[in-house]
Formats: structure tokens, C-alpha cells, sequence
């Protein structure tokens, strides 16, 4: 059984397989060994298109944009842990040798970064059926947010 089939068998109903073809397949025979890279910077142009207002806004945005369930596992003076997981994202991680997540790492450190105003960096670590997120900053050393783009508002 080939990929395609797996994903439609698996995921009936499913529109995301153009995202995962795009994701997991075109994106690295065009980018090679730069994908890495140019996703997570890609993920933080988005983050600046679409600023958050609130850390709590975050899962929401990850809902609405497909990329699955976004929980804060942890948040001390220097750095917040999140978990991203979801079927689409278990299949991803069964599927693909090396499935990326730095769109969405990317996207991460600029929404925290705007958010509390202070340089951040992330990276992804995959742990079992889930994505580990960490995301690092220094509180002490301040950077305004010059963003002009609208921030997005949800209903709760």
C-alpha cells in the first residue's frame, strides 16, 4: 500500500493529504537540507501576518489552521513548553522518516516573542505520538513589537 492510500484509508473525510504532500514530500526535494530552516522562518513571517494577542489565542490558531492540538505543558521564568499532537500530526510522525515541524516552531517563537516582547527562540523535539516544543527566551532583555499587522481576535 503506498503512501496515498495509507493517508486516504486512514483519514476518510480528510482533506489535508495536499497539505501533506506539500509538507512532508515537495517542500524537501525543493529545499533539500535548507527545509528546516526556511520552514521555521516561513512559520515566523506567518506569525507576523497573523499576530496573536494572548498565549492562550495560540491552540486556537493551531485548531483553525489544522495543525493540530497545542498545550502548555509548562512556562517558567525562561522558557514554555508546549505539546502539539492530533491525528493528522500521529500520522505524520508514523509516516514519514523525518516528518518536520518547524513551520509550526517558527510560527511559536514569533507569537511569544510579540507577545512578551523579548527575543525567542524554539525547537521540536518528536516524542512518541506528539511534538515537544521549547521555546527559550530572556525576559530581562526586552524587544518592542513593531508589528502593524491587525491581531487576530477569537470568540470563547
Amino acid at each position: 500500500m503506498n503512501k496515498l492510500q495509507k493517508f486516504t484509508q486512514e483519514n476518510s473525510g480528510s482533506d489535508s493529504w495536499g497539505t501533506e504532500l506539500l509538507r512532508d514530500d515537495l517542500f524537501n526535494l525543493i529545499f533539500e537540507d535548507d527545509t528546516k530552516s526556511i520552514m521555521y522562518w516561513a512559520g515566523k513571517e506567518l506569525a507576523q501576518k497573523y499576530p496573536i494577542i494572548t498565549i492562550e489565542d495560540l491552540p486556537i490558531f493551531f485548531e483553525k489552521s489544522n495543525w493540530g492540538t497545542l498545550e502548555k505543558k509548562s512556562e517558567s521564568k525562561n522558557e514554555i513548553i508546549f505539546t502539539l499532537s492530533g491525528k493528522y500530526n500521529e500520522l505524520r510522525i508514523s509516516e514519514n522518516d523525518n516528518p518536520d515541524f518547524s513551520l509550526e516552531t517558527g510560527f511559536l517563537a514569533e507569537s511569544i516573542q510579540q507577545i512578551i516582547e523579548a527575543d525567542t527562540e524554539a525547537e521540536f523535539k518528536i516524542k512518541k505520538n506528539m511534538i515537544e516544543i521549547r521555546l527559550v527566551f530572556d525576559i530581562n532583555e526586552k524587544r518592542p513589537n513593531y508589528n502593524d499587522n491587525k491581531p487576530l481576535i477569537f470568540e470563547r
